[in-house]
């Protein structure tokens, strides 16, 4: 094979180019863009032989991979191979009208001879050390609550609250509960509670108790409550998970200060001044000084945050088994663990052991704002909540700060690097509680919301709506991002185009399985194309946030 670059070829035996989920293996190569080319994957049992005397030639089988993008530097092709036995060895043979070639660990070969290759490997799968993603959750349809301002017993003055930092608007869990009715007719069929648990702030990210229900919220049995109403009407719930850090009036951290050294405690933290813990009064030290000689670790610097160590084996096992407590209590369906990326990872993977040995189906997902490759191939999380999905969609749809060319290329590369059950588990969003809203980073755009939402149904993974988007919620930065639901100055218009939404997508079980294209049409506009046998949907996108037009095939 003539002109080819060889330096284009690339293949590795580690997520995402190779992904084992059950005795399936999801293969992934790159060559270069201009390489026009077929490749396939030979395989077969690294102890699987041909019966010829003499020789020792490996049975080998062959299926070609399917070319399923292209960016800027090259052409990627996939496949999936489902192994009779626990083990696997491969290479690959690229080929077109001018030769073949092979590639293994070594690089590139014109040969291909056995003996001279040295093949990838798999070398053995431990079926019981794995969890498989659970298969609902691609049918899942989130709503987002932030339990302080969703609702109260009196709601009638909702939209005269103005949030800071500290104040409460006085939702409940009941409040909740009887908004029930309000969610199953939107179409939601799963919940996402942002943390419910005993806490001296209005967000609850800084937990005082673990195995307490704020009372502000409610008690245990409004929580069991709410988690029994919503089962009974199909309705999954997902609970945040602080395990990161706690709140300072934690009594275990407590404990720590007023016993210092002699605390059983004072191996959970990281404690770098003991005279300090004793002498001074901490809560309120400035960041400043938890930056430059903290006496202790902390959440981004915040000394009422005192930050666990998860590495100290009776840490990880307290704050699991009150996660395993809740589980339990409630028929938990999902866990969403805040900054994972700063927990120990034995941790994180204890925890998704245990919480899978009560409930295999149960779903994990962590709060990872980068590339998150390296946290959903090695059984820590099923999905995470997909920032870098959320960025292009915003830059794109909301701002309108990059075209169609690098969009498509941006998204494309993305998602599809991704093996297909990676991304059925990613949790996509518009807004949350961490970020502005779409509509206010859209300039009030309500066009171009609807936009981004119908891509983002229209898409693969989960998908979720933060409370309000779907009534005309404004919100910049935390705390503006958590007004309380205008339950009386709801924009009827926008909900009823977020029921049908919804309704559409909830119609079309598997949606995921469909095959997608992202086609760029020039730097202003692009066709997202769906199909699924002799089904076929096209929607051209206009930069901004505009739907051009859409086309549909049965």
């Amino acid at each position: 094979m003539r002109n080819m670059n060889q330096n284009m070829v690339f293949h590795c035996a580690r997520f995402p180019w190779q992904h084992v989920e059950g005795r399936s293996v999801t293969i992934l190569l790159r060559t270069g863009k201009e390489e026009q080319v077929k490749v396939d994957v030979l395989y077969c049992d690294p102890c699987d032989f041909l019966p010829e005397e003499g020789k020792k030639l490996p049975a080998l089988k062959q299926k070609e991979m399917e070319e399923v993008f292209t960016d800027r530097i090259g052409r990627y092709y996939r496949t999936n191979i489902s192994t009779d036995s626990h083990k696997l060895r491969y290479h690959f043979r690229l080929r077109n009208e001018g030769g073949e070639v092979y590639y293994d660990e070594m690089g590139i070969s014109l040969t291909g001879r056995e003996g001279e290759l040295r093949p990838f490997l798999v070398p053995y799968i431990y079926e019981c050390r794995q969890a498989l993603r659970p298969a609902w959750v691609k049918n899942a349809v989130w709503y987002q609550i932030f339990p302080d301002r969703f609702s109260r017993e009196d709601d009638r003055r909702a939209e005269r609250f103005v949030p800071d930092r500290n104040n409460f608007y006085g939702g409940t869990l009941e409040g909740i509960r009887k908004k029930l009715p309000y969610l199953q007719e939107l179409g939601i069929n799963a919940v996402y509670l942002n943390p419910v648990f005993s806490s001296n702030s209005n967000h609850r990210y800084d937990t005082t108790d673990y195995l307490r229900v704020d009372t502000r919220l409610g008690d245990e049995e409004a929580l069991k409550r709410f988690a029994q109403e919503c089962h009974q009407r199909g309705i999954r719930i997902m609970l945040d998970g602080v395990y990161n850090h706690c709140g300072y009036d934690s009594p275990i951290w407590q404990d720590v200060l007023e016993n210092g050294r002699k605390s059983k405690f004072c191996e959970w933290f990281f404690i770098y001044d003991y005279d300090v813990l004793q002498t001074e009064n901490c809560r309120n030290l400035p960041s400043d000084r938890m930056k430059k000689n903290p006496p202790y670790e902390s959440f981004a610097f915040a000394a009422n945050m005192p930050k666990w160590n998860t590495a100290n084996p009776e840490t990880a096992r307290y704050l699991i088994e009150t996660a395993v407590y809740w589980t339990k209590q409630l028929q938990v369906d999902a866990w969403r663990l805040d900054v994972p990326d700063e927990v120990d990872r034995e941790f994180l993977r204890n925890f998704y052991r245990e919480i899978k040995r009560f409930n295999p189906e149960i779903y994990i997902i962590g709060e990872i704002w980068q590339d998150a490759h390296e946290w959903l191939g090695e059984g820590l999380f099923d999905g995470v909540m997909d920032y870098p999905f959320y960025f292009i969609i915003r830059d794109f749809f909301l701002l309108g700060t990059i075209g169609a060319f690098s969009f498509c290329d941006r998204l494309t590369g993305h998602c599809l690097l991704q093996p297909i059950s990676v991304e059925d588990c990613s949790f996509h969003f518009l807004s949350n509680h961490d970020i502005p809203r779409a509509l206010t980073v859209a300039g009030n755009d309500i066009e171009a919301v609807k936009a981004a939402y119908l891509f983002l149904f229209l898409m693969g993974g989960t998908p979720c709506v933060y409370y309000g988007d779907e009534v005309g919620l404004e919100g910049k930065d935390d705390p503006d991002n958590r007004r309380a639901f205008p339950w009386n100055f709801m924009n009827e218009d926008l909900l009823l185009y977020f029921r049908k939404l919804i309704t559409a997508r909830n119609a079309n079980v598997g949606f995921s399985d469909w095959k997608r294209r992202l086609i760029p049409l020039d730097d202003e506009k692009f066709c997202l194309s769906l199909e699924k046998g002799k089904q076929r949907i096209e929607v051209v996108f206009g930069r901004g946030g505009r739907v051009i037009s859409t086309k549909t095939d049965k």
